[in-house]
């Protein structure tokens, strides 16, 4: 849970210095999204 949360950190973070573009917070949403079925 607490790796799962510092990802979501981690592309917040990323998100408001305008570095991310939609194709990492693609990587992001869906390795949260497999991560979540694993649990």
């Amino acid at each position: 849970m607490s790796i799962l949360y510092g990802i979501s950190y981690m592309g917040e973070l990323l998100d408001e210095t305008g570095s991310v573009d939609k194709e990492l917070k693609n990587l992001i949403a869906g390795f949260s999204a497999s991560s979540t079925g694993l649990e």
